[in-house]
């Protein structure tokens, strides 16, 4: 990006087209995961580890915020705008070991969840951000990632009831990233 620096319009172009691209690949990657972690862990690791497979969700869920995130850390260090994404960094820090402690004693999935939540409320905080800093209007965000989510959206729901199949795991998961991938 910092090739770009200097050309706000071209930046903004080239931030957009790779959150975009990394969308279309990690949405589908991540949320097919998801979808496939309860057989998987059956296949692999068995009935007895079935309590992972929740964290294994939101943990898939998570990473699919970090594209975006990190595309907008390395267009903060290219223009110059360190002491943004160290405030960012601090800020995401400082929330999640709060909420750490704060709920840790309601268990590990609601944990996850609030790392998910951190994770939303940083992309908002970004947009917001980018809107004041760079006039980047915040539903060209929405419009790029719409196209990878509703596909995902329609991969998931395809391969979902694939779960409720009375046959080995495995052969669950074979299916179901088949069809998700076909």
């Amino acid at each position: 990006f910092v090739t770009y620096r200097d050309n706000m319009s071209e930046l903004k172009d080239k931030c957009r087209k790779t959150y975009t691209l990394l969308s279309y690949a990690m949405f589908p990657i991540l949320c097919g995961f998801a979808v496939c972690a309860k057989p998987f862990v059956l296949f692999t690791l068995t009935e007895k580890w079935l309590g992972c497979v929740p964290i294994i969700q939101l943990v898939c869920i998570y990473f699919c915020t970090i594209p975006y995130l990190q595309t907008i850390s390395q267009l903060y260090l290219a223009v110059g705008k360190v002491k943004i994404r160290v405030w960012g960094e601090v800020i995401k820090m400082v929330l999640t070991v709060s909420l750490l402690f704060a709920f840790i004693k309601y268990g590990i999935n609601v944990v996850a969840s609030l790392k998910v939540l951190v994770a939303l409320l940083m992309i908002l905080f970004t947009l917001v951000l980018n809107k004041i800093l760079f006039s980047f209007p915040i539903n060209e965000f929405f419009k790029d990632i719409m196209k990878p989510a509703i596909l995902t959206l329609i991969m998931c729901v395809l391969i979902y009831p694939l779960v409720f199949l009375p046959i080995s795991p495995l052969i669950i998961v074979l299916l179901q990233v088949i069809i998700g991938g076909g």
